[in-house]
This record gives C-alpha cells, structure tokens and sequence, in this order.
C-alpha cells in the first residue's frame, strides 16, 4: 500500500499549505511596499484642510444676483467647491494614523499654542475626543459634497457653518486648551 492511499489527506493539504505560503508572502510585500506616514498635521492642515475648508466657506460670501434672495453659484463655482470637497475627504484618514506627527521634528510652538510634543500626547490621552473631532469633519465633508452634488446652496453654507464649528473646536481642544 502507498503512502498516498494510506494518507490521502496529503493531497488536500499540499495545496492549502500552498496557498497560505502564498497569502503570506503576498501580505509580507504588500506590508513593505506601504510607505511610512511623513505627513504632519501641520503640513496636513497647512497643505489641504485650510485652502479647502476656506473654499468652502467662501460660499458665504458670494453676492445674490439682482433681486434674487440668495447667491446662485455657476457651475465653474460650484465645481470648485466639489474639487475642494474631495481633496478635504482624504484628511479624516490621515488625522486617524497611528503614527501621524503633529508636526515635523524641532518645530516651535507658535505664539498661544501648545508645543507640538504636548499637542501629541494630549492627542493620544485624549484619543476618543480626537476620534469624534475627525469623525464630525468627515461628516461635515460628507454633506458638502452631498450640497454640492444636489447644487443645494442653503446645504453648503451647514456643511460649512459645520467645518468651521469642527475646526474650531478641535484647535481649542488640543491647540489651545484652556482659551476663549
């Protein structure tokens, strides 16, 4: 009698092993191939969330035609709101690394904030306030790109007046606890 009749589970096995070696491996590389996060919340917020929550906001500040109740933005104005809204829909998940730095290395303080270490680890004791801030961000993004969509002018300025109330209250939070 062969091995193989006395142990045909042999047969079943060799591909499973195979696989899982495979599935292994194939983890392995996609895990490398993954660069380190070098983004700062500085640069995140310097480089994406204030041009576009800005942009945004500016929607407040558009006139209304003559006689007309309220703004009515063209189309190239509202795609431009659209543009911005979906560069700021990438931040939520940026703010949530687990490695994200506040800020690069060595960087001051600026004039009434928390140092960049202190910020950190009010960060990380105050993580599920951290979790909603971003959460609420990621809903007010949401429903900018639901206004604009729906070309809903009275939806974007709550999807702002929504940023505006996240942002702040996240820098008074974390940047400036403690301050008016």
């Amino acid at each position: 009698m062969s091995a193989q009749s006395v142990f045909p589970i042999n047969h079943l096995l060799k591909p499973v092993v195979t696989a899982l070696f495979a599935v292994a491996v194939n983890t392995s590389l996609v895990q490398a191939a993954e660069p380190a996060n070098t983004t700062t919340v500085q640069e995140l917020m310097a480089g994406v969330v204030t041009d576009t929550t800005n942009a945004l906001w500016n929607a407040a500040l558009l006139e209304p035609p003559a006689g007309a109740e309220k703004p009515v933005p063209t189309d190239a104005q509202w795609q431009e709101f659209r543009d911005n809204a979906l560069k700021l829909q990438n931040a939520p998940a940026l703010l949530m690394a687990d490695n994200l730095q506040i800020a690069p290395a060595g960087t001051p303080a600026t004039e009434g904030s928390l140092a960049p270490e202190a910020i950190a680890t009010l960060r990380k004791e105050k993580w599920e306030a951290w979790q909603a801030q971003v959460s609420i961000l990621q809903e007010g993004t949401a429903a900018a790109l639901r206004a604009i969509d729906a070309k809903d002018f009275d939806a974007i300025l709550r999807a702002g007046d929504t940023l505006y109330a996240v942002c702040d209250s996240c820098h008074q939070q974390f940047w400036y606890p403690g301050q008016q």
